[in-house]
């Protein structure tokens, strides 16, 4: 077998930038769904194989130092895999179209403040950004018309991108990015998940026990506590997944398979009963088992109570009171 140095057209002391820069060249020139020859195919999967012993420090070293040993010519590695870690992209024909595969998204910006070019946006679900999904689409510009294929990994958030240069319109670059679509029950702040749940008085009360469903899958919850309102419940590791990164890689090293994952959220709101219908002798029951008074025993007797009537929610008010602010602050402004 040929020197894995000569494969890549490399000298001896090449530093692991040439090594990149040689294999990336080589690569994509000698791809299997860019040329078909069966030469191809092989030099493809040999400065693969070159690539993966050189880019290791430990096994450059064992290299240079014994050779080639039988383990690690029969340790061959994944070509197509290795091309992908490294170039995040790959050549696939579907339909008789050009495809570019991408393994996932390359960068991420947290302010959404993209590089200046062509936006384009994937729209996906939380429940295919919590599972992880591929999404398949084509774009046309001025510039560039093609397929692509996106395997999105579980975990992804908005602000990341594919910065794909000079394909865009009017040789700007294009840009695509991943939009969030709403859901009806969670809300994600980060790699924690919010979401609401109503309780009952007496569940709110005495404790209690559920089952919801979490993306398919049952989550069962217990609290023995009292429930006080407005009140934020954290269910640990029950969030969403926190996308991890493959590091070096490039087929040397794999990951474990476990998930990190962020917490979920329960906002926890109590309904309390429209009428309670208890006779006086309940109702001194109910204030003794929870360790109240009834009031009633030190009002005035020569002055009567008071009725009090329902007016509004507290949170209508406030938000009553933030639009009148709003206004007299606008009139201000235009004075």
């Amino acid at each position: 077998m040929s020197d894995y140095y000569d494969m890549l057209g490399i000298q001896r002391n090449a530093t692991d930038t040439q090594i990149k820069q040689a294999y990336r060249k080589l690569a994509f020139r000698y791809h299997p769904d860019k040329s078909k020859d069966k030469e191809s195919i092989k030099i493809f999967r040999d400065i693969s194989n070159a690539y993966a012993i050189l880019s290791n420090p430990q096994k450059r070293m064992a290299y240079d130092t014994y050779g080639l040993t039988g383990k690690e010519g029969n340790d061959m590695i994944d070509p197509l895999k290795l091309f992908r870690s490294l170039f995040n992209v790959d050549f696939t024909r579907d339909l008789n179209e050009n495809y570019y595969y991408y393994s996932d998204f390359d960068h991420y910006s947290e302010t959404r403040n993209y590089p200046e070019g062509t936006l384009y946006e994937v729209e996906c679900s939380l429940d295919e950004l919590y599972h992880g999904t591929q999404k398949q689409f084509h774009i046309k510009t001025d510039r560039h018309s093609g397929g692509y294929i996106i395997n999105i990994k579980p975990g992804c958030r908005v602000g990341e991108y594919l910065l794909l240069n000079g394909l865009g319109n009017k040789d700007q670059d294009l840009i695509i990015a991943l939009k969030e679509q709403s859901h009806t029950i969670y809300k994600r702040k980060g790699d924690d998940l919010y979401r609401e749940h109503t309780l009952s008085l007496s569940e709110a009360l005495c404790g209690f026990q559920l089952q919801i469903e979490h993306f398919g899958e049952p989550l069962s919850l217990a609290y023995k506590g009292i429930v006080k309102p407005n009140s934020l419940f954290r269910v640990c590791d029950q969030g969403f997944p926190i996308k991890r990164l493959s590091s070096l890689a490039l087929g040397d090293s794999q990951e474990d398979g476990s998930i990190n994952r962020g917490d979920l959220i329960l906002d926890l709101s109590i309904l309390f009963p429209e009428h309670l219908e208890l006779s006086v002798h309940n109702r001194d029951i109910l204030c003794g088992l929870l360790g109240q008074k009834r009031r009633n025993d030190d009002l005035p007797k020569d002055k009567p109570a008071l009725d009090l009537y329902y007016y509004k929610n507290k949170e209508e008010v406030v938000k009553e009171m933030l639009e009148e602010d709003d206004d007299e602050g606008g009139s201000c402004i235009q004075q």
